[in-house]
C-alpha cells in the first residue's frame, strides 16, 4: 500500500466522514456499462472477421493450388499470408479495441463505486490516479473493511487484464543488433486474448460482487445501480 495510504489516513476519513452506501440516492455519469458493451460487441466482430479469414486463406490456398501446383506448402502459406495481409491485421485490430475496452469498463466502474461510496471530492484526490491493483485494494479495504492480498482472485483478474492492457497502450521499442532479433519470440493469438479479456471482466464483476455482499452494482446487473434509487422502490411496488 503506498505511504500515503497509511492505516492513519484511512481511519482519519472513517471517523470524520461516513462511507455512503452504494445504493445511495444521487445521480453520476459514468460509461462502464457503455464500454463493457462495446467490447462485447468487438468481440463478436472478432469471431465473426476470424471465420471469414478462415474461410478466404482455405478458398485461396485451393485456387492457387490449382493456378500454382508446383509450389511447395511453404510458398503458398507465404503467398496465401501476404493476400489476406490487410484483413488479418483488420482482426487485430478489432481484437485489440476487445481487450482496451474491457479494461476501460473495469476502471470506469471502479471509479465509479469509489466516488459514490467516498464522494467525489475525497476519491479525485486520493484514489482517482493509483493504480488499477492499489486503487481496488484500497475500495474494498475502506468500504468493506477486508484485506484483498495480491494473491487473491480479483486482483490477479485485474492485473493480467491491465498488463497486458499496458503493453498494448504503451509499446516498446526493441533496438535490432542481429537478424534474428527480427523473428518474434511468440505469436500473439489477439482472438484468444480478446475472449478472455472479456470473459476475465465478467468475472471480476462477479468476485467484486461477492466480496461486497447484496450489493447489486456492477454492469452484469444491469444499469439499475447507476440511477435514483427511487426507479427501485416504484418498480418494486409496481408488482
Amino acid at each position: 500500500m503506498p505511504k500515503e495510504f497509511s492505516g492513519e489516513i484511512i481511519g482519519d476519513f472513517m471517523n470524520r466522514q461516513k462511507i455512503f452506501p452504494a445504493n445511495r440516492q444521487g445521480g453520476w455519469i459514468t460509461n462502464d456499462y457503455f464500454y463493457f458493451t462495446i467490447a462485447k460487441s468487438f468481440l463478436q466482430q472478432s469471431k465473426d472477421l476470424n471465420l471469414s479469414n478462415e474461410n478466404r486463406v482455405k478458398e485461396l490456398k485451393e485456387r492457387t493450388k490449382t493456378e500454382e501446383p508446383q509450389w511447395d506448402n511453404e510458398t503458398l502459406s507465404s503467398y496465401v499470408h501476404h493476400l489476406v495481409y490487410d484483413d488479418l491485421k483488420q482482426l487485430d485490430a478489432v481484437c485489440i479495441a476487445t481487450q482496451i475496452f474491457a479494461c476501460m469498463a473495469v476502471e470506469a466502474f471502479l471509479n465509479l463505486y469509489g466516488v459514490k461510496r467516498l464522494s467525489e471530492k475525497f476519491y479525485k484526490r486520493n484514489l482517482e490516479r493509483l493504480g488499477i491493483s492499489e486503487k481496488l485494494k484500497i475500495l474494498i479495504t475502506m468500504c468493506t473493511q477486508e484485506i484483498l492480498e495480491d494473491e487473491d482472485e480479483i486482483t490477479q483478474i485485474a492485473r493480467r487484464m491491465f498488463d497486458r492492457r499496458n503493453s498494448l497502450v504503451h509499446p516498446k521499442t526493441k533496438e535490432i543488433n542481429d537478424f534474428s532479433d527480427l523473428i518474434p519470440s511468440e505469436s500473439t493469438n489477439h482472438l484468444e486474448r480478446a475472449k478472455e479479456a472479456v470473459e476475465e471482466t465478467e468475472l471480476f464483476f462477479k468476485k467484486f460482487e461477492e466480496i461486497v455482499g447484496n450489493e447489486k452494482v456492477t454492469p452484469i446487473s444491469g444499469e439499475v445501480y447507476k440511477m435514483d434509487n427511487k426507479n427501485e422502490e416504484q418498480n418494486g411496488s409496481d408488482g
